[in-house]
């Protein structure tokens, strides 16, 4: 699947409509938008360039009213750390698993 990262322009419209179960849309924290209920998506944590606990939080936020779910949300991580990984894990998990999402670990 092909997932353009914050792009909800009208090409993203056509090709999901043009490919179904081909084309979804990646949401940073930063760049959320109600995705439209025919269009699978998935919910980045932005840590990568720098977390933002707000924006990540109202992310979390609307999902718990949009129709469909996401097909996964990144719990925030460290970059290039297991342990520090591993430690948000356990303050995040329980926050993303209330907006009704199914939790995967990888050890």
């Amino acid at each position: 699947m092909i997932m353009p990262a914050n792009n909800t322009s009208g090409w993203i419209h056509y090709l999901a409509g043009r490919f179904p179960d081909s084309v979804g849309l990646l949401f940073s924290p930063e760049g959320w938008r109600r995705p439209p209920e025919y269009m699978p998506y998935a919910c980045d944590n932005g840590c990568f360039t720098g977390f933002d606990e707000q924006a990540y939080v109202r992310m979390l936020d609307s999902i718990r009213f949009c129709t469909h779910q996401p097909l996964w949300v990144l719990v925030p991580d460290v970059v290039g750390s297991r342990v520090g990984t591993l430690q948000l894990w356990q303050e995040w998990s329980p926050r993303v698993e209330a907006c009704r999402v199914k939790l995967e670990s990888v050890s």
